[in-house]
Formats: structure tokens, sequence, C-alpha cells
């Protein structure tokens, strides 16, 4: 009868995720995360106490699914196991994981390049607002987010650059140094 008694009373991931829903107030992310708990957490670790968790495990699991999902959605599963764990020690539940969780690295960083013409018709729709404060700004916002801009020094040599600060008919500066525009 103790033995079962011990076994209700125990603070496995299913119950501390019960818990933790039941003290956050409805939301489309707490959805979410229901979901998320139900597909990859749970089938794994529900039964399971934080303490009966191993490093192993977080990273079997890590690397199991970074071959079928992309990292941030491993991230965000890793992530939930970490709230999930703090809230039962800042709840005083149960001790919380007592090892780091190596999280994925996510990489969401989104480029899209104009194409030449593209390029030709935005600065050929700026250069028609001559007086415009707005085409001025235009110019320095796309001519700032370029990367690895190269120009020839006076000695013929190759300039690249880093980040553009302002840019106009004959000249370039940039972080500091004036450079002369050659056509």
């Amino acid at each position: 009868m103790t033995e079962k008694l011990e076994k209700d009373n125990r603070w496995t991931f299913d119950r501390l995720w019960q818990e933790y829903k039941s003290r956050k107030p409805y939301s489309k992310s707490l959805s979410i995360d229901d979901s998320r708990y139900n597909k990859y957490i749970q089938p794994l670790f529900g039964y399971k106490t934080i303490r009966e968790i191993s490093q192993f495990e977080i990273d079997k699991l890590r690397i199991n699914l970074l071959k079928k999902k992309k990292p941030q959605t491993v991230k965000h599963v890793l992530a939930q196991i970490v709230r999930i764990s703090n809230f039962a020690g800042k709840k005083n539940l149960c001790e919380d994981i007592s090892f780091h969780i190596e999280m994925p690295r996510v990489n969401n960083i989104k480029t899209e390049d104009l194409s030449p013409t593209q390029l030709q018709t935005l600065l050929d729709a700026i250069e028609l607002e001559k007086d415009n404060p707005a085409a001025d700004m235009m110019k320095i916002a796309l001519f700032r987010v370029c990367a690895g801009v190269k120009f020839l020094n006076s000695n013929g040599k190759m300039l690249i650059f880093k980040e553009v600060l302002f840019i106009s008919e004959t000249q370039l500066i940039m972080k500091g140094q004036k450079v002369e525009k050659t056509r």
C-alpha cells in the first residue's frame, strides 16, 4: 500500500506538466506546448521523475529529433523540458535537472537578394526623389545592410568593408573612413 502511495506522489513529468498548465492562463502558445509535450516529451519521459532522466537520454532525444526535425523544433522541445524542470525547482515540487541541456544551433537568418534588375528599379525609384529626406534614408538603409561591399583604393587594391554608413554621388563613408567612389 505504501509503495503505491509513494508511486502516486511522485512528481513525474506528466504530473509536473499538468501542474504547470494549471498555473498558466490558457493561450495559443500553451496549446502548442501541450501538443509538443504529447508528441515528443510524454512518450519518453512522461512516467519518469526528473531525477530518473539522464543526460544521455536527453542527448539521445536531441540527436534523434535532429534527424527528423529542424533545429528550431528540437530547441523548442528541449527548452520545454528545461521550463518544466525549472518550474518544478522554483515551486519546490522536486529537484530540477542537475545537468546542462545542450541546445542545437539554429540559423534563422533569412536572406532575400534582389536581382540586378530589381536593384536597379529600386535605385531608380529612390533617385526620382531628389530632395526627399526619405530617399536619402532609403539609400543609407539599403547600403548599410550591404556586407562585403568592394571598392578599389588609390593603389588599385580591392578594399572590402563590412558596413557602409553613408553614400552619395561621389563619396562613401565607412566606419570612420572616407573613400572616394570610382565609377
